[in-house]
């Protein structure tokens, strides 16, 4: 039993009251919602793949799968239909239970890759972490070449509980930040610490 429920946003979350009448309409939300009784400390979110209308009332919280509507196309959303969400049950609220984090890996799921040639496959370590964040709250938004820089990698995170998060993290690509940069890739002032929803990209260099 629960006031409210909270959704996720871009690069965020928010609450959502339960009005009388909140029960008639849809929200959007991304990848999950949770509705959580902070009194009994339990809660359940409901994360989608690509299904992303909600609605909620106390006791209850609903994904729209299919709408099949009759306007402007009558024959939309007919035929088999497949999609993927899941059910998570949790103690505590979404941030101890890493709602966020459960979401994205039913988002993107861990890829398997094959080494067609098995004499080269002595050279990858047993166990290897490629990049770390010691803050739970620090989502790898994207890492990619640098648009800019020759020889250059652009980390963009973001925080995703509303709290401050410091920048700590390790990796075994050998990289240092050399500057913080916007999404142009254009330096600016340094960025240490992370507000809550803050955006942060950096410049990595060998």
């Amino acid at each position: 039993n629960s006031d409210f429920t909270t959704y996720e946003i871009a690069c965020g979350a928010i609450e959502r009251s339960h009005e009388p009448e909140s029960p008639k309409w849809e929200v959007y939300a991304h990848k999950w919602a949770d509705l959580t009784d902070t009194e009994a400390n339990y809660g359940v979110s409901l994360l989608n793949n690509n299904k992303y209308g909600y609605d909620a009332t106390n006791q209850q919280l609903r994904l729209t799968l299919l709408r099949s509507p009759r306007w402007p196309d009558p024959e939309a959303d007919l035929g088999n239909q497949e999609f993927t969400y899941a059910i998570y049950p949790h103690q505590g609220n979404w941030k101890t239970a890493k709602t966020v984090h459960h979401a994205w890996q039913l988002n993107l799921p861990v890829t398997v890759v094959f080494i067609n040639n098995s004499s080269q496959s002595n050279w990858l370590p047993p166990v290897a972490q490629w990049l770390k964040f010691s803050a739970d709250n620090l989502i790898l938004m994207s890492f990619k070449q640098s648009e800019t820089a020759a020889r250059g990698w652009v980390m963009r995170v973001y925080e995703c509980q509303g709290e401050n998060a410091v920048i700590d993290w390790q990796n075994q690509l050998q990289l240092t930040i050399k500057e913080s940069i916007d999404g142009l890739e254009r330096a600016i002032d340094p960025v240490e610490q992370l507000s809550p929803w803050q955006i942060a990209t950096w410049l990595l260099k060998n």
